[in-house]
């Protein structure tokens, strides 16, 4: 009697220790997903500037030839420097989709109806948006007219021509987009990577703003002398027009906006009237 007693307490002390084992396994097992997230983030980041800063020598090196990147050879400057470009303008599309998905989400945003509403009575967004189109008209010209055409010469074109138009549509939606309110609903970590980032999309703007400044002071010219002896002189003024001010005006206006951005969070900066008014009325 004394032994089946001894059993039947002994099971829910098993028990006990079984998912006690259980737990301590689970516990150990879990990974601390926020630290790993944090240094991926951290060394995207990394990447972004390192690889700005091989697509400077990169852009030079071709400068020097009187040609555009997407013209120059696949190894000018470094070995499979082409090919680091690319990646570089496809992470950094990537980094404006992911800054557009998540910052919202992070922060007082008034809904994606309510500034599409805005964004019709904004000024300097329609200004925006018509420089894009200048640009996108420069880059329609190249893919279709330009035969100085490389390997990499259409993926550098497409993605350089989509990376406009997601800058285009993060300011629009950031434009509304109050970064101060990240330390009320998350942590103050969270609030230093937000301003990391458009730290970031500032100086993503402002590299290429100053290197078709370069561009031009070096007479870099998209169309070869032989695509340029087919098209009359009209045509040509206007291909320059948009190759000298459509795309470089484009870069400076964006570069403007997350600058002032980092240090006017309650301004609408799209609003030409008051630098005082709120993101949605």
């Amino acid at each position: 009697m004394a032994t089946r007693n001894t059993d039947v307490l002994s099971v829910p002390l098993l028990e006990d220790s079984t998912m006690s084992t259980i737990n301590d396994s689970k516990n150990r097992k879990k990974l601390p997903w926020d630290k790993i997230l944090t240094v991926v983030y951290i060394l995207f980041l990394c990447w972004q500037l390192i690889a700005m800063c091989l697509y400077l020598v990169r852009a030079f090196t071709c400068f020097q030839h009187k040609i555009a990147t997407y013209t120059c050879e696949e190894n000018a400057a470094f070995p499979h420097s082409a090919t680091v470009e690319l990646c570089w303008l496809i992470t950094r599309c990537l980094q404006i989709i992911i800054a557009v998905a998540l910052l919202p989400r992070l922060t007082d945003f008034p809904g994606f109806k309510a500034v599409m509403r805005q964004l019709k009575s904004l000024p300097q967004f329609w200004s925006l948006f018509f420089l894009l189109l200048a640009a996108l008209s420069r880059y329609a010209v190249l893919f279709v007219f330009s035969e100085r055409k490389t390997s990499f010469y259409f993926p550098l074109v497409i993605f350089f021509a989509l990376s406009k138009i997601l800058r285009v549509i993060a300011v629009s939606i950031l434009n509304v987009t109050k970064l101060n309110s990240v330390k009320h609903q998350s942590t103050i970590p969270v609030l230093v990577f937000t301003k990391l980032t458009f730290l970031i999309m500032f100086i993503d703007n402002l590299l290429p703003f100053l290197t078709s400044l370069l561009a031009f002071s070096m007479e870099v010219k998209d169309l070869g002398h032989q695509d340029e002896i087919k098209y009359s002189r009209d045509v040509l003024s206007m291909y320059h027009i948009l190759e000298k001010f459509g795309t470089s005006f484009l870069y400076f206006k964006i570069m403007n906006f997350f600058w002032q951005k980092l240090f006017s969070d309650e301004t609408n900066i799209l609003s030409s009237h008051s630098s005082h008014s709120s993101a949605v009325e």
